[in-house]
């Protein structure tokens, strides 16, 4: 990222607030290197980077299922129930004769 624009702060009227994302573990704010990992028992899901702390195993000993680690951004957009997407006019219009028919 040329700009070095990779922390982001989530808008104050999305559903997790106005909250700046970043690692649980370390910190890391660089939302390319962030994802999320879903608790073994709880219903939990929590942001941890790829490097350095899944690939150094600092995880392991905790409660967090390792291989279900996923991304933050996929297919150069941020998740769905991160992020809100603002729809455009044609777009609204669109859903609205969906859900009428």
């Amino acid at each position: 990222v040329r700009a070095k624009h990779k922390e982001v702060c989530l808008h104050k009227d999305s559903p997790l607030g106005e909250t700046i994302l970043e690692c649980y573990n370390c910190g890391c704010r660089n939302v390319f290197l962030l994802g999320f990992i879903s608790a073994k028992t709880e219903s939990v899901v929590v942001l941890h980077c790829r490097e350095p702390c899944l690939s150094v195993n600092a995880l392991k000993d905790m409660n967090w299922d390792l291989s279900q680690w996923c991304p933050l951004i996929d297919d150069r957009c941020f998740l769905q129930w991160l992020v809100k997407i603002k729809l455009t006019a044609q777009e609204e219009v669109a859903l609205e004769l969906r859900a009428s028919q």
